[in-house]
Order: C-alpha cells, then structure tokens, then sequence
C-alpha cells in the first residue's frame, strides 16, 4: 500500500481514547472511545462514547462530523471545526454540539487533539 503523496490526506478510520470535561452546570467529567471516518477530503465524522457522571447520569454518546483545514499535513498541527449532537442518558438528555480544534501530524496515523 502506497503513502499518500503532498497534498492528499491519509482516508480511513480511525480508533481513539478521549478524556472529556463539558463546562455546562453541572459539568460532565468522564473518559471513553470513538470511532472516526477521514474522507481523503477534508471531511471526517466520529462516534464517541464516554462514560461519567453529571448527576447521575452515566452515560454520553456523541455523532460528530468535522472539516480539516490541513489534513494532508505530515509535522506540526492542523486546525478543524467540529459539530453534531450528543445524548446523555439518566434521563435521556440532548445537546448540540459546536467545537473548534487543533491536531497534531493530521496527515499521520498518531498524534493527539484538543477542542473547544
């Protein structure tokens, strides 16, 4: 199999393990998995599934779908904006979900992300 060359991205999915602390009263702190699709484009979309606690509610599932300003990029970071929705269960509980985030080596298959 072939690396992608200068100006493609690597297409595929992708595994991950986040940490998470939302800033809504009261706030949900928890940690899970997800699962990612990269387009060979710009686009992306992931499922998270975190476990946590906010008031006794002890779950969170998120469907996600993201633009890439740099995907192809092999050093340093690339920046992406993110958004779709989020439930949470004990009672169920819907949000919409809106984020701004940066990448390390987007083009690679490691690295780490952090959003707002």
């Amino acid at each position: 199999m072939a690396s992608p060359s200068a100006g493609q991205s690597r297409s595929g999915i992708t595994a991950q393990t986040h940490l998470m602390l939302t800033t809504a009263r009261p706030g949900f702190p928890g940690g899970g998995i997800g699962l990612g699709f990269r387009s060979a484009g710009r686009l992306g979309g992931t499922v998270l599934v975190t476990a946590g606690d906010r008031v006794g509610r002890l779950a969170r599932v998120e469907g996600l779908l993201s633009y890439h300003r740099d995907p192809s990029r092999r050093s340093g970071a690339g920046a992406y904006a993110t958004g779709g929705l989020a439930v949470e269960t004990s009672p169920a509980t819907e949000y919409l979900v809106v984020a701004l985030g940066v990448e390390t080596t987007p083009g690679r298959r490691t690295g780490w992300f952090a959003e707002i």
